[in-house]
């Protein structure tokens, strides 16, 4: 039995997220590509428009447009939805830090 795709491809706008880092998820390389994607017949194709740099990409611009744009959306997204600006619970983090340098998970 086949289920139905959730995510049906459409005619429109589209964008591709390329990223890589090491294995440890540090040296993170990030863009974005934005355009349109047009059917074609029995083939789709994806008509670049826009590039955005994303982290490690845009030198160090790209680091503090991350900074500044993410608080930003952040403040906005918070404002809208009448939630407060959630609290790390440090303890937990350093919990998590300490599982995951365990030599268990290796």
């Amino acid at each position: 039995m086949l289920i139905d795709d959730p995510f049906p491809v459409v005619p429109g706008a589209a964008s591709i997220l390329f990223h890589r880092h090491d294995q440890q998820l540090w040296s993170l390389r990030s863009c974005l590509i934005s355009g349109l994607l047009i059917a074609k017949g029995e083939q789709w194709i994806f008509r670049p428009r826009r590039f955005t740099p994303g982290m490690g990409v845009g030198g160090l611009g790209s680091y503090v447009r991350l900074l500044v744009n993410g608080r930003k959306a952040t403040n906005r997204y918070l404002a809208a939805a009448g939630l407060p600006r959630p609290r790390a619970v440090w303890e937990d983090v350093e919990e998590l830090l300490r599982l995951a340098a365990s030599p268990e998970l290796r």
